[in-house]
């Protein structure tokens, strides 16, 4: 009663799960396949800065917007460079790496090859 006080009725989950019963966050079996099915229907190309990847796929990630990992709807679902992934809200861990700085560059050199900044 006090959670409903302050918080809206309308965070209560649709779908009736509860920490008790609700799945892992984690992804879904098939996730590697309908990741490339997904990169490959937008054509390789980044959704949100137009970069096209075609030829540095490893660059370009399947995105859920929900955070959700094992909710993959289309809906759900935005193919991102790793620029424009890393930006998303609860992303920057992907920064941390090397590897990463260096796929980071790569974009970016690829975008100022397409015109794109």
């Amino acid at each position: 009663k006090n959670f409903f006080s302050k918080y809206p009725i309308s965070l209560i989950d649709k779908k009736g799960f509860s920490n008790n019963n609700s799945s892992i966050n984690t992804y879904s079996d098939d996730w590697n396949t309908i990741s490339q099915s997904y990169k490959n229907s937008k054509k390789w190309v980044c959704e949100q800065c137009g970069v096209n990847l075609i030829h540095s796929k490893t660059l370009l990630h399947t995105h859920h917007i929900n955070s959700q990992k094992n909710e993959n709807n289309i809906s759900n679902l935005r193919a991102l460079c790793i620029c424009c992934h890393a930006n998303q809200p609860m992303h920057n861990h992907m920064l941390d790496t090397a590897d990463a700085h260096s796929s980071l560059q790569e974009v970016l050199k690829i975008r100022r090859k397409q015109g794109i900044l």
